[in-house]
């Protein structure tokens, strides 16, 4: 564990100061997502502050991450319209500490380089300014490892490349996972924005990952 989040940091480290990029990080667990946060900002200050350099920001989006959006409530039962509820235009900005907001941020604001998420940013979340992504664990299904990946590979994205990290130790567990993820790999090819994927494939794939799960 010590080892493969020292790595992570690692990778992290060079993408963000090195590269001058951003990354999305996804854990299936909150607790373990909360703690590679800690670790990130612990990072991020002291390269920053050594750098004499502005410092970055990383957020953690999970399923205790406040939903909703309290500008766009407002305009509704002010009955206006609500397209104008944008981050950039919002009166509660600073009060704010939701899902939306940080889904913006790292969209939209230069400093905001890294998000943290469990797969509750998994659907509909568009986080294709990062031109990264980190598996740092594997989720349970093959269709959910997909939509992880689809965070970043979406239309509407600047970069002509994205790259995906897939961690795990080396005669662990998770090794038996990846190895039954790496089987089905070839389905990452399917994810075409507006297109239906492969539905059979996608649940025999699924059986196949629950299966390995199950085992160990």
């Amino acid at each position: 564990m010590v080892q493969k989040l020292e790595r992570l940091l690692e990778i992290a480290e060079e993408i963000v100061f090195e590269n001058n990029e951003k990354v999305v990080i996804f854990s299936k667990y909150a607790r373990t997502a909360d703690l590679i946060q800690q670790e990130l900002l612990k990072l991020i200050q002291k390269r920053c502050k050594d750098e004499k350099i502005d410092f970055y920001q990383s957020l953690v989006y999970k399923g205790q991450t406040k939903q909703g959006c309290k500008y766009r409530d407002v305009l509704q039962k002010e009955k206006k319209d609500t397209s104008l509820a944008v981050c950039s235009e919002c009166p509660f900005f600073n009060q704010c500490e939701t899902r939306t907001k940080y889904a913006w941020l790292f969209q939209n604001d230069p400093q905001t380089r890294v998000i943290v998420a469990t797969d509750a940013a998994n659907f509909g979340v568009n986080l294709q300014e990062g031109k990264h992504l980190v598996n740092y664990d594997f989720p349970d299904e093959f269709s959910t490892y997909l939509q992880r990946n689809g965070r970043i590979r979406r239309l509407g994205s600047k970069h002509d490349k994205v790259f995906i990290y897939n961690m795990f130790t080396k005669d662990g567990k998770d090794e038996q996972v990846y190895k039954a993820i790496k089987k089905q790999i070839k389905l990452n090819d399917k994810i075409i924005e507006n297109k239906e994927l492969d539905n059979e494939a996608i649940r025999q794939a699924n059986k196949e990952i629950s299966k390995v799960i199950n085992q160990l």
